[in-house]
Formats: C-alpha cells, sequence, structure tokens
C-alpha cells in the first residue's frame, strides 16, 4: 500500500513542477515550413483546385491566378480534399481535384467554398491562405507565409 503524500510533501511537488519549464528552458520556437514546388503552371488549367496530401494544402487556379489554401479542416484538424461528386464527401487521397472549387471534409461533414470559407458546419473559420509565386514557369507554394484570401499569384 503507498502512503498518502501528505500536505506538504504534495505542496513541494507543485512548487518544484513550477519550476521545471524555466529550469529546462522554453522550447525554440519551429521554423516556418519551406516553400514547395507544386509543377508547372501549364498544370493547372482554371478552375481547378488540387490536393496534395504529404503537404497538406489545396493549390488552385482561377480566372484571376493561383492561390493556396491549408487543406486542414478548422473544425478538428482532420484533411479536407476538393469534393469530385456531388453530396459525396470521400477521405482525401494525393492529387484529388474538381473544377467547382467544392472542398468537404470527411471526418464531420464540413464543407467549404472554393475560397475556403465554410458553408456548412460544423467548422465556423474559414481555411488559412499561403503566398503562391510562380518562379520559371512553375507553381510554388509558401506555407509559412499568410495571405489573405483574394490573394493571387498571377501566371
Amino acid at each position: 500500500m503507498v502512503p498518502p503524500l501528505g500536505r506538504r510533501k504534495a505542496l513541494g511537488l507543485l512548487a518544484a513542477a513550477s519550476v521545471l519549464p524555466v529550469a529546462c528552458g522554453t522550447p525554440a520556437p519551429m521554423p516556418p515550413p519551406e516553400p514547395f514546388e507544386v509543377g508547372p503552371v501549364g498544370d493547372f488549367t482554371a478552375p481547378v483546385w488540387r490536393f496534395f496530401f504529404n503537404r497538406e494544402v489545396v493549390v488552385a487556379r482561377d480566372a484571376r491566378g493561383f492561390f493556396a489554401m491549408t487543406a486542414v479542416c478548422t473544425h478538428q484538424r482532420c484533411l479536407v480534399r476538393p469534393r469530385e461528386l456531388p453530396g459525396l464527401c470521400m477521405p482525401p487521397v494525393e492529387d484529388a481535384s474538381n473544377t467547382t472549387g467544392e472542398l468537404c471534409c470527411h471526418c464531420h461533414g464540413s464543407v467549404y467554398n472554393g475560397q475556403g470559407t465554410p458553408v456548412t458546419g460544423p467548422s465556423t473559420r474559414p481555411l488559412a491562405h499561403f503566398r503562391v509565386t510562380i518562379e520559371d514557369g512553375r507553381v510554388r507554394v509558401h506555407p509559412g507565409e499568410p495571405v489573405a484570401a483574394d490573394a493571387r499569384a498571377a501566371p
């Protein structure tokens, strides 16, 4: 049988635990994610929304240009993907795409429009957008650089 701690011993342990983070130092901040290429401009015929599973990002091209947003649902962090069939939301797979812009989360049914704004809950917050650049005819996403939802990169 384990003897009870007692008030004095319990308070001593709490005091020691409270200084532990200071004694160990604060964790170093994570470096921002590195930019990455998703392919040549010609692979994105407008309008198109394409899901990149391993990067957890949706890259799109509309009449105004290229843009990218996180593929992580703002409800409970499941992955969203372009909806390929009306009314049906499948689990995410690499290179899923559509031309309507509708994105869905298969976990709890959140649906987002092509700009990443939720249209059906449970999610209530929009998807974060990232800067996109075109370099030597190739599309590059900068996930460490958030931008406004209406930001576009000209082809």
